[in-house]
């Protein structure tokens, strides 16, 4: 099962047989929920040409994630271009742009793995700090 491709983040059922004139493998999801490939869609992301981020457009979770019915943004298109995302694992915003939701700018990694990244990040930003004084080595 995978998410429908309309944005709504409902899952599609599974073709029950092979049909070669509609596309169908036996076994493999659906892109769409039935009717939902007839829905409008607007524009859920905007492409910035300097860095390559598919910046999201809709709303925004209190942490400054896209968001779209409770579903977080980069999970969703994580899950759609790349596959599930492991239990208890959470997706890195590898350009530090929390409203990407470009697939090559996401990874899947443990939550140990993210928060690393995370003070590297903040190191090479703001030195060698807490709270603007310099750390104990």
């Amino acid at each position: 099962m995978s998410l429908c491709e309309c944005g709504c983040g409902c899952t599609t059922a599974t073709m029950p047989y092979t049909c070669k004139s509609r596309g169908w493998i036996k076994g493999e999801s659906y892109k769409f929920v039935h009717g939902h490939n007839r829905r409008k869609k607007g524009n859920e992301y905007e492409v910035d040409p300097v860095t390559g981020c598919w910046n999201w457009l809709l709303g925004l979770s209190s942490g400054r994630y896209g968001n779209r019915n409770n579903i977080a943004a980069h999970r969703r298109y994580y899950e759609l271009y790349k596959g599930k995302i492991p239990e208890n694992w959470e997706i890195d915003h590898l350009c530090f742009n929390t409203r990407c939701v470009n697939p090559e700018h996401l990874e899947a990694v443990t939550h140990s793995v993210n928060m690393s990244r995370r003070f590297d990040r903040e190191r090479a930003l703001y030195g060698n700090t807490i709270g603007g004084r310099p750390k104990a080595v």
